[in-house]
């Protein structure tokens, strides 16, 4: 009989995890995906309210002269999130924050340097 309960346990406990939620559309919260495709130096600003920044991935196709992305909030006095180091092609840069970081005012991503090259940015954000 307890080889039974501990079989019946198991085979419960596999059914209940195998159907539960894995991502946060599972959940029902929303989440918004946008890109932008760089080739001169400006800021992007995919949400200019406050939002809980998931995503970020950064792709350096075409290097140009010590262009780097900066991406940081939108408060009076902006805090940057980060800030990448001078970007050389192929580049790929990958964030993923599980419990979102929260962007006041918006989010700005930033491309600047001395002359641009090709960069695409996508994020995902609440």
């Amino acid at each position: 009989m307890k080889k039974f309960a501990q079989i019946m346990v198991s085979a419960v406990a596999l059914f209940a995890f195998s159907v539960l939620p894995v991502s946060a559309q599972e959940y029902g919260i929303t989440i918004t995906k946008k890109a932008n495709h760089f080739t001169t130096n400006t800021t992007y600003t995919p949400v200019s309210a406050t939002a809980t920044l998931y995503t970020v991935v950064i792709q350096c196709s075409t290097a140009g002269t010590t262009e780097i992305i900066t991406i940081k909030n939108k408060e009076g006095t902006p805090k940057t999130l980060y800030i990448s180091p001078t970007l050389t092609a192929p580049t790929t840069i990958t964030f993923q924050f599980p419990v979102g970081i929260l962007m006041s005012g918006g989010i700005d991503v930033v491309y600047s340097g001395g002359g641009a090259g090709v960069v695409d940015v996508w994020v995902s954000y609440k």
